[in-house]
């Protein structure tokens, strides 16, 4: 049994280590309270509830285990697969409050805020768009998570890399983009670029490295705290004795600023192309409430191609180093990438999903029992059928197969192979 010491200054470093997200939220807040009976809000909700059965997914990360679905074979067949509540307030024209909060049964807290940012778009001027943003917020990656509440349209598992997105990487600071507007210089193309300034997101890829890629709709709050599995190299004093047994993706460790760039270009009813790059600029050496900082950037490509008026081909490239620890004995180092291409057609109401994922993290470091290696694939199919706006139905079976060096530390066979069936009846309104 692993026996883990949490670091010795939580409680006196608490308050250190969170405002770079509470103070936004508090002010954001207050703002709202202030200004609610002079302002235009609307919103959108999101009930979802859903029957479930998997086979061959022992131990799921959220109970502190290794298997990368969401649920595992102990887990309930009914279940609320996630209750959102988003909203806006409009103070302006150009002016708003954006955010949104989830409720689910699994993992750690039931209920908590997702997003929460200040939004400035004012009116095109000279054909050109600007967009401001400040808070808390997804980066704008995923060609999936489009709905309200980061979620997909007409599938319920995201691919390896919005799956991750949603576990592990927050904008936490400031974004800046610009849009060259085709229709106002006589070309079918929008081009456009952005860069973001950010704090937090310090220990991002810890999960990524010690467990691998997962496959699953589970998004991790602001604030929401990720049981590790217990490895061996967690939390004792032949490995990394300072790190907490529970994960907050979130927290700033180094206080030193991370960026992010991004180039688009996007043509008129066809092909739209981004380009994204991150880099959170964490110093490895440094640890606080618990948390190391890893040092994670990666590169991302994603193209949106419609083929005709009903079928959609998506794909999205994601590849990256981490590396953590303060000499190269005792250190995580790794290569990370994954990509996915998905087909979407829709017929009479239908909606249906095909998509393949391939995903792997190659351990770089001679860390002693530490083997981070994973390789995997992924088959997802999915049908929805919308009765009316506020009802719809979705049908998904996935299969996950991979191979996790890391159970070997369980006694478990580095192979593992799960298939999961999914049915799901969603209000929005």
């Amino acid at each position: 049994m692993v026996v883990r010491k949490c670091c010795q200054n939580c409680a006196a470093e608490t308050l250190v280590s969170r405002p770079v997200y509470i103070f936004p939220i508090v002010f954001f807040l207050l703002l709202i309270y202030s200004n609610l009976a002079y302002s235009q809000w609307r919103s959108n909700v999101l009930l979802d509830l859903r029957a479930t059965d998997i086979s061959g997914a022992q131990n799921s990360w959220l109970a502190g285990g290794l298997d990368a679905a969401r649920i595992d074979e102990s887990s309930e067949h009914l279940l609320l697969g996630q209750a959102i509540v988003e909203a806006r307030w409009q103070f302006a024209d150009a002016l708003s409050v954006q955010g949104f909060v989830s409720a689910y049964e699994d993992g750690g807290d039931n209920v908590g805020v997702n997003e929460l940012f200040i939004d400035y778009r004012p009116v095109p001027l000279n054909g050109y768009r600007f967009n401001a943003k400040v808070g808390a917020f997804y980066p704008a990656i995923s060609l999936e998570n489009t709905k309200p509440g980061w979620t997909s349209s007409g599938i319920l598992s995201n691919s390896a890399i919005n799956t991750w997105l949603g576990e592990e990487l927050r904008i936490l600071g400031s974004e800046v983009s610009v849009t060259r507007l085709g229709r106002a210089h006589r070309s079918d193309w929008d081009l456009g670029g952005s860069i973001s300034v950010y704090g937090g997101n310090d220990p991002t890829t810890a999960l990524l490295a010690w467990r691998g890629w997962g496959i699953h709709d589970r998004q991790v709050r602001l604030g929401e705290k990720i049981s590790f599995a217990e490895l061996p190299v967690i939390g004792v004093d032949e490995g990394f004795s300072s790190q907490s047994e529970d994960f907050d993706p979130f927290v700033e460790v180094d206080d030193r600023p991370g960026y992010a760039l991004s180039l688009w270009a996007a043509k008129k009813r066809g092909l739209k192309v981004k380009l994204y790059y991150y880099d959170n600029r964490a110093d490895p050496k440094a640890i606080r409430q618990g948390q190391y900082a890893w040092h994670t950037k990666f590169h991302h490509v994603s193209v949106w191609l419609p083929l005709n008026n009903e079928t959609t081909l998506l794909s999205q490239w994601l590849k990256g180093k981490t590396n953590m620890g303060e000499d190269t004995n005792i250190a995580v180092r790794a290569d990370y990438q994954a990509w996915y291409v998905g087909l979407r057609k829709q017929w009479r109401g239908f909606q249906f999903t095909l998509r393949y994922d391939d995903f792997e993290v190659e351990d770089l470091d001679i860390t002693f029992m530490d083997n981070n290696n994973q390789d995997g694939r992924s088959w997802t199919f999915a049908a929805s059928y919308v009765f009316n706006q506020a009802i719809h139905m979705v049908v998904e079976h996935h299969r996950f197969k991979e191979n996790n060096y890391a159970r070997r530390y369980f006694s478990l066979p580095i192979n593992n192979d799960y298939q999961q069936s999914q049915v799901a009846l969603q209000w929005r309104f």
